[in-house]
């Protein structure tokens, strides 16, 4: 009889953790998610006009962003993934994993990750806002692109709006996509997972079409690659996640 009621007692207490961790999991994304649209689209566009407007903000173009060739067929890459990321990234990145113990792991390294790159974002758009204008190439890449190339009307409306003027990095588009490669690679890695693969191609297919597509500059793609592993490391050595 006492073992029964502590066999029970145990499933109880389970049940209960479990309920706490899938609590603090929806508290967490929805934070992350507050996190990424409020640094966007109020701190960058906030603080870049605070500083001086688009003029004294610092560009990030390079000479080789200019003989970047144009591929618009990308944009169907590009533009869905915002709309997405939020509900399916955690649960593709738990499922590509490992289920159980690994797969949980990967899903509060990537909690753990999301936090460190918006707040540290955050703290780079107030400090210094950069930025990336596609109509005002070094050469005039802009306007080489066709009239008749496809999505043409999308990408110059993204040229041009007013939000996507600032927060040219770190931006979320290569953050994502780096996400989606690490976590690839890391679901390959222990669990052979053929997702792996696919995850790692996707993402970096989505920070080609930022460059091809004249988003975002080839320094952004770079340097929040570098920023991604650096947090990475970080949760590796605090042991974040770690059952």
């Amino acid at each position: 009889m006492f073992m029964k009621d502590r066999i029970r007692m145990d499933k109880i207490k389970k049940t209960i953790i479990n309920r706490n961790k899938i609590l603090w999991a929806i508290i967490i994304i929805v934070a992350i998610y507050i996190l990424e649209t409020v640094g966007y689209f109020l701190v960058a566009i906030f603080f870049g006009n605070l500083h001086g407007g688009s003029n004294v903000a610092l560009n990030l173009q390079l000479p080789i962003d200019t003989i970047i060739p144009w591929f618009t067929p990308l944009f169907a890459v590009y533009m869905p993934l915002p709309f997405i990321w939020f509900f399916w990234l955690p649960l593709i990145i738990w499922f590509v994993c490992g289920k159980g113990k690994d797969g949980e792991r990967a899903f509060w390294q990537y909690c753990s990750i999301s936090l460190l790159m918006y707040v540290v974002s955050i703290i780079i758009y107030v400090i210094i806002p950069t930025v990336y204008f596609q109509e005002q190439f070094i050469d005039g890449t802009y306007s080489t692109l066709p009239n008749n190339a496809m999505f043409h009307d999308s990408i110059k409306s993204l040229a041009t709006n007013s939000l996507n003027i600032f927060a040219a990095f770190p931006s979320y588009h290569n953050y994502w996509a780096g996400i989606l490669v690490l976590f690839g690679i890391i679901g390959f890695k222990n669990k052979h997972h053929i997702l792996g693969p696919i995850l790692m191609v996707y993402g970096l297919t989505i920070s080609i079409s930022t460059l091809v597509l004249h988003q975002h500059a080839l320094l952004d793609f770079i340097l929040t690659y570098i920023m991604i592993g650096i947090f990475y490391f970080i949760t590796i050595k605090l042991k974040i996640g770690k059952i």
